[in-house]
């Protein structure tokens, strides 16, 4: 057993895969597990994922889907193998900071709740931003991704939380049904977690080829087909509402 679980997904980075792995074997915290799934990556990530098993094997676990899964159900994968009490999303063309997860785990203890939030920072090839969050009620649902922040196992599980088979907006539609179901929430002023920019992942490569506003629609017309809404406060509706509203103008703005 252990405290916490390190979920990454891999696909098709082996350009970025170890600079990945460098950053999660280096934690100051100790009792962790690293989880990585190949989602029958077409490159030679799984040799360099094999290379660092062999060489941590009591830390890095490796996991192989006999076909491609997607973002979403890979990270259910990494869900069912978890033995931590605690769960972290690493996506493999991104890292961490040395205490990224001693940072996390340590506002877990002091201050319990089903997610800790914690900013992140965005690298390109010429800069770097740090965007932190604040404590409100749009923190989990506005702040769609599920990277960044440490989610109680106990509450995934007991609310049946996984994330679907989209292909894009995986994590906007988490978000909502993480935030349908009440999570408790604390936000941590601490931003440990590089976003780094990837011209080859799923937010990368989209443009208006794909339709990406239909994507949304389609999302939350999911959504609304499977929670009813009208359990919810006035305010929980609007801040749905807002979402919907945020993500159709950055589709029609951004990739068209």
């Amino acid at each position: 057993m252990c405290e916490v679980s390190v979920i990454v997904p891999v696909y098709n980075v082996e350009d970025y895969l170890a600079r990945c792995l460098d950053s999660l074997v280096s934690q100051s915290f100790r009792s962790y597990e690293v989880i990585c799934i190949d989602d029958a990556s077409p490159d030679n990530s799984i040799g360099i994922l094999e290379d660092y098993q062999q060489k941590y094997p009591s830390l890095i676990r490796v996991v192989h889907n006999e076909e491609n899964l997607g973002l979403g159900l890979t990270r259910n994968v990494g869900l069912s193998q978890a033995r931590g009490k605690y769960i972290l999303f690493v996506d493999s063309d991104d890292y961490v900071k040395q205490n990224y997860i001693e940072s996390y785990y340590r506002e877990m203890k002091n201050n319990p709740a089903d997610i800790i939030v914690g900013g992140y920072i965005r690298k390109t090839h010429k800069k770097e931003k740090t965007h932190m969050m604040s404590q409100t009620v749009w923190s989990t649902v506005t702040y769609a991704i599920a990277c960044a922040k440490m989610f109680k196992i106990s509450f995934l599980k007991k609310n049946n939380l996984k994330f679907t088979d989209l292909k894009c907006g995986e994590d906007i539609l988490f978000s909502l049904e993480v935030f349908y179901c009440n999570a408790s929430f604390r936000v941590i002023d601490y931003a440990g977690y590089y976003y780094a920019y990837n011209q080859d992942s799923i937010t990368g490569s989209m443009d208006y080829k794909k339709n990406h506003e239909q994507i949304m629609a389609n999302l939350f017309t999911y959504f609304l087909s499977t929670h009813d809404i009208s359990l919810l406060s006035r305010q929980k509706r609007e801040i749905i509402e807002y979402v919907y509203i945020a993500n159709m103008i950055n589709a029609l703005v951004v990739f068209n």
